[in-house]
């Protein structure tokens, strides 16, 4: 429960507001690719999208990417793949407002202005909405209000039939207990090794076998290259120090950002929690367990009123285990942060110390106490100032890195030592002392077309012809770096009498594992029944409960065939030899431990929430997939093709 009340992004209702392209361009800009001109991308069920449109979505979501990963779209193939993606989702997104129209479904003006009242940048200094700040966000983003407002209600039809189709998905609680039940048991082995360490002084090794060894795994054994090397790093990052603002600069920032520096309002709660199906749910008896749900929350409400403990009766009854133990105390959250708007709206009317009525959720039932409350603030300067000295400077950094490239470049092509070009941007090199390539790969940051070169400048070296900078710098992750190679030992195959103790070594521990394999196959036919035959019961031993979700037995590990034995076993000897990390064994089941009654009404809430959510998203998967096979859908490959990276 409290995971859905925090992690409000994963649900899959929240995933399918894809057509609210305007508000990524409220918070991230537009991008940069070159415009296919106008004309259709696509015609679904003879209804078109625009070329207009899929470059506006294009843009969006392509500066969101590259604000995680700058370099993302450098290689063609990569753009192709994610014009691809972005086309297929607006097929889809038009498929589902078609099939919401086709049934009737619509989205009154009265829904789009209460959706839109939600927009925290459309909030004034109270938290609420300001029609004035509407119009000039939207202005100063070139955005046009119709066309705002009728992108969210594409996105809030889109909505309501995704809702629709997951209320449609179909389980019983008995069919969620006995998975549940399933999943969460309990086994142990018990089981007898044959430790390979007790054969080791069985094995003979021949010089035949020493140098078949050799020949065969000759590569195994190579020495890598290995080099030391100074580098110089430059990013924007490491050199934002030459870039400190003026204090005034910080002031005036301050001063014009006041939405940078504003601590939202949130609170503190605690809460009871009771798991009931949602409103509309199709699951046998469901309206029978709303009820018993309601019951319980009432009359847990009505001890609360008696003067009872909440936190107590929190620890005794809530079904949500995250918070039970701890008195049904939740993480501060925003205000209308939570998972559920009616827990939200219920806590924004309590006063700290008083208790909700019973508040419904699509979870369950839920009795709310409000702890603290902390009202929205501008953080004053002194609070900020730091964080905005660096900001500045970063971006004055980044603003002039195209310079820095420049002046680097230069003094490589000049001749200029390492230790001056650092001076010139007052920093110092790096040094790595007899690393082998990958070590100097992570080391640099270097990004993959940078590595040939590096590479290549490695193994010059190695030939003799260290102690140059790199001609030109090569690219890092965030930056650029210049490189001065040392001493390099070149990659070599050790002589055989080099390698020959590691050698004897391998073909030890390869015997030691053959003969004791050999030795559980000879013993297997003695483990029959559920007895330990009387030979090896000095050598019984149990491993620790594993569970059916989480197949490992400790110390045996995780090994597949194993754990399927054990799980599938009534008690008698499994008919196989084992190949575990420890050594062979042969093994039975020692013990099983069920699901308690207990644990499934503890953690049924959770358990028939995620359950849920899964049939909910497989439910709706089923239907595009079927509503796509029926459909008529042109793309125009030409134009699309036209549209590249700027």
């Amino acid at each position: 429960m409290l995971d859905a009340i925090r992690d409000k992004a994963q649900s899959w209702a929240v995933k399918i507001i894809f057509l609210i392209i305007i508000v990524v361009f409220v918070f991230w800009g537009v991008g940069s690719f070159n415009s296919a001109g106008s004309g259709t991308a696509a015609v679904v069920n003879g209804e078109s999208i625009s070329l207009h449109d899929y470059e506006k979505a294009l843009r969006a979501f392509g500066e969101s990417e590259r604000r995680n990963n700058p370099d993302i779209f450098k290689d063609e193939a990569v753009f192709r793949q994610f014009k691809r993606t972005v086309l297929s989702e607006m097929i889809l997104s038009l498929l589902r407002r078609q099939e919401a129209e086709r049934i009737g479904l619509s989205v009154s003006d009265y829904e789009l202005k209460a959706y839109i009242d939600t927009f925290p940048v459309f909030h004034d200094a109270g938290g609420k909405f300001d029609a004035e700040r509407y119009r000039t966000i939207l202005a100063a983003n070139n955005i046009n209000p119709a066309e705002f407002e009728s992108d969210n209600k594409k996105a809030l039809l889109e909505g309501k039939l995704l809702r629709g189709l997951g209320l449609s998905a179909r389980f019983a609680e008995a069919e969620i207990k006995q998975l549940f039940k399933f999943s969460l048991e309990k086994r142990k082995a018990r089981y007898v090794l044959f430790n390979p360490e007790e054969y080791r002084d069985r094995v003979d090794i021949s010089e035949e076998a020493i140098a078949g060894w050799y020949e065969n795994n000759k590569e195994s054994l190579r020495k890598p290259l290995l080099l030391s090397f100074e580098y110089l790093r430059l990013t924007p990052a490491l050199l934002s120090g030459n870039y400190l603002p003026q204090e005034s600069e910080i002031e005036e920032f301050y001063k014009n950002s006041p939405e940078e520096f504003t601590r939202p309002a949130s609170y503190t709660a605690s809460h009871i929690f009771i798991a009931a199906p949602p409103e509309g749910s199709a699951e046998p008896d469901a309206a029978k367990k709303v009820a018993e749900a309601a019951e319980t929350i009432g009359k847990l409400g009505a001890r609360l009123k008696a003067g009872e403990d909440f936190a107590t009766l929190a620890k005794e009854y809530s079904q949500d285990p995250e918070t039970a133990s701890e008195g049904g105390l939740l993480p501060p959250l925003e205000e209308g942060q939570s998972y559920a708007e009616e827990f939200d709206n219920a806590a924004a009317a309590l006063a700290p110390g008083q208790v909700s009525a019973p508040v419904r959720t699509r979870y369950g039932f839920h009795l709310i106490r409000l702890e603290n409350r902390t009202e929205a603030a501008v953080l004053p300067l002194d609070e900020v100032r730091e964080d905005i000295r660096a900001a500045l400077a970063l971006a004055k950094a980044e603003e002039d890195f195209p310079n820095v490239e420049k002046k680097a470049e230069d003094a490589s092509a000049a001749g200029a030592s390492l230790e001056d070009t650092a001076a010139t941007f007052n920093l110092v090199p790096e040094k790595r002392a007899m690393v082998n390539l990958e070590e100097a790969v992570t080391a640099l940051s270097l990004r993959e077309e940078s590595r040939r070169a590096f590479e290549d400048a490695a193994a010059a070296a190695s030939a003799g012809e260290a102690g140059s900078v790199l001609p030109v710098p090569l690219d890092i992750i965030g930056g650029i770096a210049l490189v001065r190679i040392g001493e390099a030992v070149p990659s070599r195959l050790p002589s055989i009498e080099e390698a020959r103790t590691g050698i004897i070594a391998a073909l030890r521990s390869e015997g030691a594992k053959k003969l004791a394999y050999a030795a559980a196959e000879q013993a297997l036919p003695a483990f029959t029944g559920r007895d330990v035959p009387e030979a090896f019961k000095d050598k019984a031993a149990e491993s620790t409960p594993g569970l059916r979700v989480f197949p490992s037995l400790d110390p045996l590990g995780s090994v597949p065939e194993l754990v399927d034995g054990i799980f599938s076993s009534d008690g008698v000897w499994l008919p196989q030899v084992y190949d575990t990390p420890a050594g062979p064994v042969i093994a039975q089941t020692a013990g099983v431990e069920a699901v308690k009654e207990e644990e499934w009404e503890q953690l049924k809430g959770i358990f028939v929430a995620q359950y849920r959510q899964s049939r909910e998203e497989q439910t709706v998967q089923a239907f595009m997939q079927k509503l796509l096979s029926k459909a008529s859908v042109r793309e125009n490959p030409d134009a699309l093709d036209q549209i590249s990276l700027r």
